[in-house]
């Protein structure tokens, strides 16, 4: 069976009898705003002012660039229910979550539990659509294949959904290096056979250094931007579609990257995201999504 997604037509609000249940009520004048939402329990003492700090830079940029009505909140819970306790009582006010800096298993959790309630998109989500766009543009002008292509992923296990998304993108090997095989297998042993590399983990200058000098394209995300660019995207997805995004959605987003990447980029400005976020969710009454 094959997926689609509401970016290329494939579905329509509704799919699969979801409803954006709530999504219709919110009541007011001004749009209802996408929160931006990070489980603080967890966080080392001392790391919440930071967490707090980066979510405001986040929803300042989504402002300016994206054209998105945003609220900022940290939570505190201790365990899956009380974060789908907080995120239900939020849901009166906000048409979305953008879930960042939390447990992979609570995201996961909190996106199932409120499916039909609530659309929910984590940073693991955006962060890997981004990514895999990245790449499929550097292999796309470097003339290689995507089924010949191979890709190094380092820190895989700080998202998995990346490998996950390179599979189903098609790329022909996928190496997984962590910290754990450093001391029997290096990762300069790796480079003599390797297209692109991304880096979850943030690799040493002189392992840089020599990709660069063999000319292997390095995407990193380390760019506050790279992890908000396919949110307007997949929101206006979960919007249209009543549901949180699945994985042909997001493979769907990069493709969208990817055909509004400029020649001299390897990932499209934020502001041609929040436009196509915008068309997407504009099957939705204005009220309810967060676009101009």
């Amino acid at each position: 069976m094959t997926a689609h997604s509401p970016i290329d037509g494939g579905v329509d609000a509704g799919v699969d009898g979801a409803s954006a249940v709530g999504m219709d009520s919110v009541v007011g004048t001004a749009r209802a705003p996408l929160a931006l939402i990070s489980d603080s329990c967890g966080f080392l003492r001392g790391m919440q002012s930071s967490v707090l700090t980066s979510l405001s830079d986040a929803a300042a940029l989504l402002g300016e660039h994206a054209g998105m009505a945003t609220t900022v909140m940290l939570v505190t819970a201790g365990d899956d229910q009380e974060l789908v306790a907080e995120l239900r009582r939020a849901a009166r006010h906000v048409c979305g979550v953008y879930l960042a800096r939390t447990a992979t298993q609570r995201s996961h959790a909190a996106q199932d539990r409120l499916a039909g309630e609530l659309p929910i998109i984590t940073d693991l989500q955006t962060t890997a659509t981004a990514v895999i766009a990245a790449a499929t543009t550097a292999l796309s002008r470097a003339g290689i294949p995507i089924g010949d292509a191979r890709m190094v992923i380092t820190g895989n296990a700080r998202n998995p959904l990346v490998a996950v998304l390179a599979a189903a993108t098609g790329i022909g090997e996928i190496t997984r290096w962590g910290l754990d095989d450093a001391q029997d297998f290096p990762l300069r042993a790796l480079f003599s056979r390797v297209d692109v590399v991304i880096d979850l983990l943030g690799i040493s200058e002189p392992d840089r250094a020599t990709l660069d000098a063999i000319r292997v394209p390095i995407i990193a995300v380390d760019d506050p931007v790279m992890s908000l660019l396919a949110l307007p995207i997949l929101l206006g997805v979960a919007l249209a579609a009543g549901r949180p995004p699945r994985h042909a959605d997001l493979l769907a987003a990069a493709r969208a990257l990817v055909d509004l990447t400029p020649p001299d980029r390897l990932l499209p400005q934020l502001v041609d995201t929040g436009a196509c976020g915008n068309r997407i969710a504009s099957t939705h009454p204005p009220l309810s999504h967060p676009f101009r």
